[in-house]
């Protein structure tokens, strides 16, 4: 994906990352910024509605700002669990420099980088969780525009993080120990009202019983279990019934 007035030459991702490689002159220089999306797995939806959101959000927040920006969607193939088996994804390789009909421009666009904070020696994106809103609205309002009634969930307590196909890793790998402890952080915080309840309102301020009950599947197996945690929310002083 091109923006406007560059080379038409450059749509080959091989002419693109060549050219991109050649303003460069430190050996460790950063060619490109990826983003992980993960895509809608509804079967509501085809590979061209997949491709669609992918390729209509890169263009209004990187392309439209100069950026070149090589798309790859991904079906999950090979996957032996439900959620893997539901892992579309799509990665976004986006160029650090604009670019224009001069070519690439000489100095980065370093008003354009994420901002990194260090913990614990780790080395984080700060506004991760801001790029999540705008991928969760961006698809919500795909999905409006196309009439569908389907809408992105909340996100869960513990951010989950995108791990790969299964045939790129071993069974004991970290990423997987990671996986796993995360799946269990959300499960104890998904049989806590308060926690449920900070989940459902952390980027809005009224949510429906349905929004519920699609959080609590999604993490609580048991529907003994869920409707007691369902009760508990709605019976929380701080909530509020709406007509």
């Amino acid at each position: 994906l091109l923006p406007e007035g560059a080379a038409a030459a450059l749509s080959s991702s091989d002419a693109l990352w060549n050219a991109a490689e050649a303003m460069e002159r430190r050996k460790d220089a950063q060619l490109a910024r990826e983003i992980v999306l993960a895509l809608p797995a509804n079967q509501e939806l085809g590979h061209d509605d997949r491709v669609e959101l992918a390729r209509s959000f890169a263009i209004e927040h990187f392309v439209s700002k100069g950026l070149a920006v090589q798309l790859d969607v991904h079906a999950p193939h090979g996957a032996e669990s439900e959620g893997e088996r539901a892992n579309y994804h799509a990665h976004l390789l986006i160029t650090t420099r604009r670019l224009g009909e001069d070519g690439f421009a000489a100095k980065k666009a370093r008003d354009l980088d994420p901002v990194i904070k260090r913990s614990a020696g780790r080395a984080t994106v700060a506004e991760g969780e801001a790029w999540g809103v705008l991928w969760r609205d961006h698809q919500n309002q795909y999905f409006a525009s196309q009439g569908y009634s389907i809408r992105v969930d909340a996100t869960s307590a513990v951010p989950q993080e995108h791990i790969g196909p299964v045939r790129m890793r071993a069974a004991d790998a970290e990423a997987n120990v990671r996986a796993e402890q995360i799946r269990r952080a959300n499960e104890e915080a998904a049989r806590d009202p308060e926690k449920v309840l900070g989940v459902l309102t952390r980027n809005q301020a009224s949510f429906s019983e349905y929004d519920v009950d699609r959080h609590l599947k999604k993490h609580i197996r048991d529907e003994n279990e869920r409707a007691g945690v369902k009760a508990a929310v709605f019976e929380r002083q701080d909530v509020l019934a709406l007509h």
